[in-house]
């Protein structure tokens, strides 16, 4: 069967190309920085679950991962960090996220998180000196994210962004953090509801 793909105009190909060009010599170091929102749904488990089962057993509930409609409570969470440290995972308002909620989020976690990395150096006679290519802010291209007044907000409070081509894939490595994030929030959901005391 054929790949299932987005279809690119001839300005994105472009774009992509050029973009995968100006960051193809980006070292580990330079990619260990992003943030994002990432939704949770609670009680449920994140990961693909693999079975063995005998043929004609798919629906045999001994080998169906369950699923439950009513019951699911989704939390969305917004999180940073760098290659130095995490920052703060911030629990968003129920409804989503728009432009608004989002500067709120970027004041309380962003810049909460450089404030810290370019705060005041251990030893007395040293100076931490921020140029403008101290950081480079990665987020996606959610609307909430590309909206006029979030861009001009970054520029004004002096915060590169990452411009990422349209329709790329998501290469941002807090990715790589929500996936381990939500296996051990499962985890330990998990434990605290089978926990003895509540029998």
């Amino acid at each position: 069967m054929a790949a299932v793909k987005p279809s690119l105009r001839l300005g994105n190909v472009i774009a992509r190309l050029e973009w995968a060009l100006k960051y193809k010599d980006w070292t580990i170091e330079d990619w260990e920085k992003g943030s994002d929102e990432s939704s949770i749904w609670i009680g449920a488990n994140p990961r693909r679950q693999w079975v063995v089962r005998p043929q004609g057993q798919r629906l045999n509930p001994r080998y169906v991962k369950k699923s439950f409609k009513s019951a699911q409570v989704k939390v969305m969470v917004w999180g940073c960090f760098t290659d130095k440290r995490l920052g703060p995972l911030i629990v968003c308002e129920e409804g989503g996220i728009g432009a608004d909620e989002y500067e709120d989020i970027l004041c309380d976690g962003l810049f909460s998180l450089i404030d810290d990395l370019l705060g005041p150096p251990e030893e007395p006679e040293m100076v931490r000196v921020a140029t403008h290519d101290t950081y480079l802010f990665m987020q996606d291209n959610a609307p909430c994210h590309k909206a006029r007044e979030i861009l001009d907000f970054l520029e004004e409070n002096q915060v590169p962004i990452m411009v990422w081509p349209p329709q790329s894939p998501d290469l941002n490595p807090i990715e790589n953090r929500w996936t381990a994030f939500k296996d051990a929030f499962h985890k330990r959901f998990t434990e605290l509801f089978n926990h003895p005391s509540r029998l």
